[in-house]
């Protein structure tokens, strides 16, 4: 908790508390938060080694979900847990087959974010599976104004969408984004 308190990143565990919040405060079967552990997992391993394992694999929920959360790092170390410098979100729209990323730092779609979207993309039995790599569309983010409120934009960002989409309000990307996420001071 001591991190929370200086001008810190936040880390997997902070961002894996607030998915897990919000899948107990709305929970809903259409709306799937995936760990960030699982998508750096998802650059790296096979998709049936993916699925592999227990019955709350949130991975198995893919094909049946509306939207998929994926708070991204921009960690490439696979011997350092935890590593990265820089938050980022990619949402998923599996019945529109539509990939949304959102930086609050305006940086490009990587091509780590791209591998992702493309493994998500074959698990969840999208036919175009082979071309969702090249259909990520940068969403116009709200920036943030320090080094290193990544985290927050990429928790504020996942709760205001969740939130809204659990309400009946389906818009991608909302329309007031900016202004929900960095309100006037």
């Amino acid at each position: 908790v001591a991190i929370l308190a200086g001008r810190n990143w936040l880390n997997d565990q902070h961002i894996q508390f607030w998915g897990e919040y919000l899948m107990r405060e709305q929970p809903t079967e259409r709306l799937v938060f995936l760990p960030s552990t699982i998508a750096f997992s998802l650059q790296y391993l096979p998709a049936e080694d993916l699925l592999a394992g227990t019955e709350d694999n949130p991975l198995r929920l893919l094909k049946a979900a509306d939207l998929v959360f994926v708070p991204f790092s921009d960690s490439t170390d696979a011997d350092k847990v935890g590593g990265g410098s820089h938050w980022t979100a990619l949402v998923y729209a599996v019945q529109e087959r539509r990939f949304l990323f959102f930086d609050s730092c305006g940086r490009a779609v990587s091509a780590e974010v791209r591998s992702t979207a493309a493994k998500l993309a074959e698990l969840a039995g999208d036919a175009r599976a082979g071309i969702g790599a090249a259909a990520v569309e940068a969403a116009d983010t709200p920036r943030q104004a320090n080094g290193y409120d990544c985290g927050v934009h990429v928790l504020m960002l996942i709760d205001l969408l969740w939130r809204r989409w659990a309400a009946g309000n389906q818009a991608l990307p909302p329309h007031d984004l900016k202004q929900a996420v960095t309100p006037a001071t």
